[in-house]
């Protein structure tokens, strides 16, 4: 049996424990002979997307898999003490916790220990060069490599777990996923999704405005830190359009839903993949770097995509490229203006969407070539 401990430090809300949740999910999709330890340090956030997590418990079984509480280091010790790890996940550089460095590299600690550092997604070519490289530890008892999803045959690719595919290749497979969270989307409006980082949204509910005058628009609004900056756009735009207030959704549901959508703004790591694999048109709302390397790596997943440029441009400046004080009033009424044609030639989108939603389908399943690797490492 494979003994597999999956870490995971939850940064931005949901995209940690959404890529980590739809990870292990597929592990055990493939195999049944996997015994999966997931130590996350926010239970909250699990407990959001995954009905059956208990936030106040510092440990449980959940799905056949065993849940710690990253932060108990009394009970997260004793047990990984008993029986230490055999191989490690280190999702999106979340380090480990004190009392598990406190095992592992223990002087009298005498079993190997291989760990692979899980990177964030980027269409940067240097993702090729750095995929299943090995990194330095500080002892030889502990084995690290870097792996790394991506958009070509010399990375990792992407999960592609069979929820999430099963609603991308059947409108119906996703309508009943819905259903279950009391939603309904009709082929009769232009659905939108809105899952951002808190921003101005007066811009995007004027294109709307627009679009609605020739065609029936309705927004999705998730629920989370851009709901209520929505819905002050909305009131001091005067939004024409229906639009609707998301509950929180369980990961299956929020798939579904974005399978369903005709145009998304999404954010995060988790909900980024799942966008790329569904094919639909979509912009990027990208968490911002330090010296703005957050549009390096916007501009690459750009040049992966192959869109037109006012796609491009917008997208730009919706990530805040080019936002000088300044250019602030100048930017916001282009992005009204490159958001209104975006939606409105929707169709002319598809193309570059659907190419690389195939292209990533066709690299096969992140988590069957993490199984893989880890096998040859025994």
């Amino acid at each position: 049996m494979l003994d597999l401990t999956v870490l995971c430090k939850v940064v931005d809300n949901y995209g940690d424990i959404g890529f980590v949740f739809r990870l292990c999910r597929s592990f055990s999709e493939i195999s049944s002979d996997i015994k999966l330890r997931l130590v996350v340090s926010n239970l909250e956030s699990f407990a959001a997307m995954a009905d059956g997590i208990n936030p106040a418990l510092p440990f449980q079984t959940f799905r056949g898999w065993q849940i710690y509480e990253w932060n108990n280091a009394e009970v997260c010790k004793k047990a990984f003490s008993e029986k230490p790890p055999m191989f490690l996940l280190e999702c999106f550089q979340c380090g480990r916790p004190d009392w598990l460095e406190d095992i592992i590299f223990a002087k009298d600690f005498d079993r190997t220990v291989n760990s692979l550092d899980v990177e964030y997604l980027t269409a940067e070519d240097w993702a090729e060069e750095f995929h299943l490289i090995k990194s330095g530890t500080r002892s030889i008892n502990v084995k690290k490599h870097i792996f790394m999803p991506g958009f070509t045959e010399k990375t990792g690719g992407l999960v592609l777990d069979s929820s999430f595919m099963e609603a991308k290749n059947s409108r119906d497979a996703a309508l009943k996923k819905i259903e279950a969270a009391g939603l309904c989307v009709s082929k009769d409006f232009f659905n939108i999704l809105v899952f951002s980082y808190p921003r101005n949204f007066d811009f995007l509910v004027k294109a709307c405005n627009r679009l609605n005058k020739t065609q029936k628009v309705k927004v999705y609004i998730a629920n989370g830190i851009c709901t209520q900056p929505f819905l002050d756009a909305c009131q001091k735009c005067s939004a024409a359009f229906q639009f609707e207030k998301l509950p929180y959704l369980q990961q299956e549901e929020w798939d579904a839903l974005l399978t369903l959508m005709d145009f998304s703004f999404v954010r995060g790591e988790d909900s980024f993949s799942r966008a790329c694999l569904c094919g639909k048109p979509f912009v990027w709302h990208i968490y911002k770097q330090e010296k703005d390397y957050h549009l390096v790596k916007l501009e690459a997943f750009h040049k992966k995509l192959g869109a037109s440029e006012t796609y491009n441009r917008f997208s730009l400046l919706y990530n805040g490229g080019e936002n000088s004080a300044e250019a602030s009033t100048a930017n916001d009424t282009e992005l009204e203006e490159l958001a209104y044609r975006l939606l409105k030639n929707e169709e002319n989108l598809r193309s570059a969407f659907k190419g690389i939603s195939d292209k990533l389908i066709s690299l096969g399943n992140m988590a069957q070539h993490l199984l893989e690797f880890l096998s040859s490492l025994i």
